[in-house]
């Protein structure tokens, strides 16, 4: 019966978000999930796999302490309970004791993948756990840890219960030091229905607000073009050089966005983990193999990254992934090709320096210890690709297609504004660069357009479009400059490097690419005799 129930329920569109709230014995998950369903107006299926000391103020379903024998028992009783409730989402109550990983496990089952999908997780702490417990309470508690998109903090558990300044202090260093890439917050900061639903966001409010953008532009566009007023005549030309701009960049966008989720839904990238874990010189060799088979953008980059150091990849060979990726994948070069078509000294230039400052910078971490706390921290964690797996064939198609649409609207706004300044850089700054050469100033020029790729932040399968409109005004050892760094180190980037790694080494890779791309873009300019010493 309850099979027939998942294949009825397995024809829902999107899956059921459920919402996981864990952490360890008494910590208040029951008060916090109380608190924040008490400012939640959906229909809410509310689950939960301990009791604790506190009571459900909402109707709860209790399920089976889940063990690796009872997997699919668990999963039917949680398929029944939903069943006929018109359930909107489900908040989960998770046992402090039991690893994470039976968790996914459970989600995969036949009779769940294809019905709800784990939305956020949310592992709930207190400041005596923090100061006496943390790091003391076995792997199951760091695996929960280690899985948490947001960390709730109760300050103030207790309405007696007073924190030193010392104590807060302390608490929020062992967690950033932990976990630096998981946001902290304090439970009494979720005083009203904003600050709850802060807490509830994902991605798809972006794609409304890339539209909304896009639209507006458009009408501009289409405004100013059917204008007569004289004084707006450069505007409808920066407007039309935007528009061309904005065509061509996204496609390009697109194109890699497809291939980068199709090749992260349908091709194991264990092959290249096992190869990544060699030696010194084989694995980096495999790193630039990879970042050419596999077509990912700088910001989906990081993220793999990631991975690849909590599996156990070596520093420098995950790091050369990370900065060459974006420059030597087939997309990037096709676009760079495209848009210096008849300029092959641009597309070679670019690759050869692109490789050369990666490997360096890449080398210089050799010996860093500042990420040993994260290098193969994972080995035992559920990877995406085992969750693969356990999707039916339509339903990879749906994470395909949803991977996609996340990543295009969140880059889409980058290179919509970014075209936009371009192209009034272009019509504006570029007549005053025809009187004052930069090419005498090539140092300034160098330092100017990649601090213009670190600001722009545009997708490295686009940021060739960009540069193109640069190009009659701007030497080829600034433009250079700006192709190399920007896909490597950007403003975006850098604040999703500092969410996942400490501040130490984010400034340090930070500093490491200003010196080389700017070292080798002058080394450049006197080796083809842009610049005579």
């Amino acid at each position: 019966m309850e099979r027939s129930v998942a294949r009825g329920m397995s024809r829902i569109i999107e899956p059921i978000p459920v919402y996981v709230v864990t952490g360890f014995l008494s910590t208040g998950k029951t008060c916090v999930i109380n608190h924040i369903l008490s400012f939640r107006s959906s229909r809410v299926g509310r689950v939960a796999m301990e009791d604790g000391r506190t009571k459900a103020d909402t109707p709860i379903c209790m399920l089976p302490m889940l063990t690796t024998t009872n997997i699919e028992e668990v999963a039917q009783s949680l398929l029944i309970a939903v069943q006929g409730k018109d359930v909107q989402e489900v908040w989960l109550e998770y046992n402090g004791m039991l690893s994470f990983t039976l968790l996914e496990r459970l989600f995969c089952d036949p009779c769940l993948v294809n019905i709800f999908q784990i939305k956020r997780v949310y592992f709930v702490t207190t400041t005596n756990y923090c100061l006496h417990l943390l790091g003391k309470t076995g792997s199951a508690v760091e695996s929960q840890l280690a899985n948490a998109d947001c960390i709730l903090w109760w300050d103030k558990l207790e309405e007696t219960q007073v924190i030193s300044k010392t104590d807060d202090e302390t608490v929020i260093s062992r967690l950033q030091q932990l976990c630096p890439h998981t946001p902290c917050i304090r439970v009494s900061s979720l005083v009203d229905r904003r600050s709850i639903n802060k807490i509830l966001k994902d991605h798809q409010y972006i794609t409304g607000r890339t539209i909304a953008l896009g639209v507006g532009m458009a009408v501009c566009y289409i405004g100013i073009s059917v204008s007569s007023i004289p004084l707006l005549e450069n505007v409808k030309y920066a407007m039309a050089l935007w528009m061309a701009t904005v065509i061509q960049a996204l496609s390009f966008l697109l194109l890699g966005i497809i291939c980068s989720s199709f090749l992260q839904t349908w091709i194991p990238s264990s092959f290249f983990t096992k190869r990544l874990q060699g030696n010194l010189v084989t694995s980096m060799g495999w790193a630039l193999v990879g970042g050419f088979l596999f077509p990912v953008c700088d910001c989906a980059a990081i993220p793999v990254f990631r991975s690849l150091l909590v599996r156990g990849v070596p520093l420098p060979a995950a790091l050369l992934f990370m900065l060459a990726s974006p420059i030597i994948n087939p997309i990037v070069i096709l676009s760079t090709w495209y848009a210096f078509f008849g300029m092959p000294q641009v597309v070679i230039a670019r690759l050869v320096l692109g490789v050369i400052i990666a490997v360096l910078v890449s080398l210089s971490f050799l010996h860093y210890r500042g990420l040993d706390s994260i290098v193969g921290r994972g080995q035992g964690l559920l990877s995406l690709e085992d969750r693969l797996e356990s999707l039916e064939k339509s339903n990879k198609v749906f994470y395909f297609l949803e991977n996609a649409r996340k990543d295009f609207f969140r880059m889409a706004p980058f290179i919509i504004i970014a075209s936009l300044v371009v192209s009034f850089f272009q019509v504006y700054i570029g007549n005053f660069l025809k009187y004052y050469s930069l090419t005498g100033n090539l140092a300034m020029t160098i330092e100017l357009m990649i601090a213009l790729a670190f600001v722009l932040s545009i997708c490295s399968t686009a940021d060739a479009m960009i540069a193109r409109n640069m190009s009659s005004n701007i030497p080829l050892p600034g433009i250079l400059a700006f192709l190399v760094f920007g896909p490597m180190m950007d403003v975006k980037n850098f604040f999703v490097l500092t969410s996942l790694f400490p501040k130490a080494f984010v400034y340090r890779l930070l500093i490491s690419l200003l010196l080389a791309c700017f070292v080798f873009a002058f080394a450049f300019a006197v080796i083809t005799g842009s610049v005579v010493l």
